[in-house]
């Protein structure tokens, strides 16, 4: 009988998961994030700001299964960024929402009132 043992071979599990970007810890801390064009501040996008442990990309180890990555979430308040513009609406150089006219029906008459009485376009609306 032979007997195989693979242990020597894996790399060590990843340390310093609660010294994330520490000297001598293999993780840093990483956050996703706008990159400012749509006027997003404070690192927040989507609402919040999640800050991740993660391996360093140099770290020749491995993680555990029962690695957390998520490090911290803050909900952010809401922003100008996180609306957009209505329908026949578009976003000018100064961030607010402009009526563009619609090209099939320039002079905004409605075509079905019954049906779109509680729709009415006021130029922006909250995507959440």
């Amino acid at each position: 009988m032979i007997t195989l043992v693979f242990g020597g071979l894996h790399e060590p599990k990843c340390q310093g998961a609660d010294k994330a970007g520490q000297e001598g810890s293999d993780y840093e801390l990483w956050s996703p994030h706008d990159d400012g064009r749509h006027g997003a501040k404070d690192g927040c996008l989507l609402g919040q700001k999640i800050t991740y442990t993660r391996r360093k990309q140099d770290a020749e180890c491995f993680n555990s299964d029962d690695h957390e990555t998520i490090k911290s979430r803050i909900y952010c308040p809401c922003t100008e960024a996180d609306y957009e513009c209505d329908i026949n609406f578009v976003r000018n150089r100064a961030g607010q929402c402009e009526h563009v006219p619609d090209p099939l029906n320039p002079d905004g008459t409605k075509i079905n009132p019954d049906k779109e009485k509680d729709c009415a376009m006021e130029g922006f609306y909250n995507e959440n």
